[in-house]
């Protein structure tokens, strides 16, 4: 079955990018993950239902922050509401967070070619303010 794609996947019978996936050589740079800041809502309330701010400093040297696709998992309940870039540095809004345990987080960003950066290892504590350098 042909999946329509061009990767040369086993469902693929088009021509293949020569992607990391497929054995090839890696197409571009990967992103470099420097550091992460969290911060709860805004205006400093935190509660059932209320947001977590990551803010990520981020290079890649072929790639702004700005064409990063970002991902936050392991938040329980949260889900995505808002990414905003700059040149370096990667805004991802997390709302409708529980804030009722400590969660570990994993952070990943995508560049275009599909090279990724991610961190995990740390600790977000109920209606704690942090940060992480990997």
């Amino acid at each position: 079955v042909d999946g329509g794609g061009l990767d040369a996947s086993p469902d693929d019978g088009g021509p293949g990018d020569a992607g990391p996936e497929d054995g090839g050589p890696q197409v571009g740079e990967s992103p470099v993950i420097a550091n992460i800041a969290w911060t709860v809502a805004q205006d400093g309330s935190c509660g059932p239902g209320s947001g977590v701010l990551f803010s990520v400093v981020v290079s890649d040297p072929d790639t702004i922050a700005f064409f990063l696709e970002a991902s936050v998992t392991g938040m329980g309940s949260c889900f995505l509401s808002d990414v905003d870039s700059a040149t370096d540095m990667v805004d991802i809004t997390l709302s409708n967070c529980p804030h009722d345990q400590n969660y570990t987080p994993t952070v990943t960003l995508t560049d275009p070619e599909g090279n990724s950066a991610t961190v995990s290892g740390f600790t977000v504590m109920p209606c704690s303010n942090g940060a992480y350098f990997p």
